[in-house]
């Protein structure tokens, strides 16, 4: 230690050095301790926050119910659900368990069904925001990728037309149209 009086460049040097080499051990042993000692984990997403589909649901409610809400029979979005499965399947993490195919397709469902924004279905899920967003997103590009060329269908467009002037029909259809005036 410096006394009053003995105030030199070269000890204060010498103390800068100490200094700074006590600071970098001790650094490093704070470093070395987080790095190995155990560390209580956080959780990643909500616990307790997804039983509401599975309990409630799933459980209770009737076909009335499923197509008041979701536009189609339990059937329907479960039949979906597999042929959808390969596309929105996922692992388990250690911070989070997955969420189920049935479930993810039941939320997209339900997106384009009620016309909600994220917030109100992360609500109704029991989810987060961003969570419902990118399943949203993820559902609605798996049934464009894999339902849209087997289960729609696009006509000739000529087709499309006559049926929209009514054109298609036959002379003998009572609703035939001929020069625009309906023969009745």
């Amino acid at each position: 230690l410096l006394m009053f009086g003995e105030d030199t460049d070269e000890d204060t040097s010498e103390l800068i050095a100490s200094a700074n080499a006590a600071a970098q051990a001790v650094f490093w042993a704070i470093a070395e301790w987080r790095v190995t000692s155990p560390r209580q984990k956080l959780w990643w997403c909500y616990p307790g926050r997804s039983r509401w589909f599975h309990d409630s649901v799933l459980q209770f409610w009737d076909d009335r119910q499923w197509i008041e809400n979701f536009r189609m029979t339990r059937q329907t979005l479960f039949e979906v659900a597999d042929s959808l499965q390969p596309y929105l399947m996922r692992r388990d993490t250690v911070m989070c368990s997955a969420i189920p195919v049935e479930e993810r397709v039941a939320i997209g469902v339900y997106f384009l069904a009620s016309r909600s924004c994220y917030r109100m279905i992360a609500n109704v899920f029991q989810k987060g925001t961003s969570t419902i967003a990118s399943v949203v997103i993820e559902v609605c590009l798996a049934i464009e990728h894999t339902l849209l060329r087997k289960e729609v269908r696009v006509v000739d467009f000529n087709k499309v037309i006559q049926a929209s002037t009514m054109t298609h029909m036959c002379s003998g259809h009572r609703f035939y149209i001929k020069k625009w005036r309906l023969d009745l």
